[in-house]
């Protein structure tokens, strides 16, 4: 499956996206915690979003800008250390499943894994914009808060 999500990330990032001016990005792709197991959300939230980040990053035009949907979700996750914060913000891609916090024999609920996700696109997100600025392009995260009546 992963295989299959970053060859499908490629060739979408290839797609016209390469030197169109002004080229934008909106990603709010996503399984929700309570249909689908935690390997599932952390694949498709969390391997997902990054694999997208990095794919248009290489190929988003000048004055291009991406906005990715989120989660207050990640918001709620426990306090992670400096090292893991990092490391969900920068490790490589095809590196993330090695990381020891997202073991599936650690990551057992599905919410645990909606949380991590969330909470690894918004550090993803932060550490992407830096990337995409040096290409005069931005990219942000935008937060949907439930509205209740």
């Amino acid at each position: 499956m992963l295989r299959n999500l970053a060859f499908a990330g490629h060739a979408l990032s290839q797609m016209g996206f390469a030197g169109a001016t002004g080229a934008a990005l909106a990603h709010a792709a996503g399984v929700s915690p309570s249909r689908a197991s935690p390997e599932t959300i952390l694949k498709v939230d969390l391997y997902g979003t990054a694999l997208v980040l990095e794919e248009f990053g290489n190929v988003i035009a000048r004055g291009g800008a991406g906005v990715i949907i989120a989660s207050q979700s990640g918001h709620r996750l426990l306090s992670l250390s400096s090292d893991q914060n990092a490391a969900l913000a920068t490790r490589p891609v095809e590196e993330l499943f090695n990381l020891p916090m997202l073991q599936l024999g650690r990551v057992k609920e599905p919410l645990h894994a909606y949380q991590l996700s969330k909470r690894g696109n918004s550090l993803r997100v932060m550490a992407e914009a830096v990337r995409w600025g040096k290409g005069s392009a931005r990219v942000k995260q935008k937060v949907i808060f439930p509205v209740t009546w």
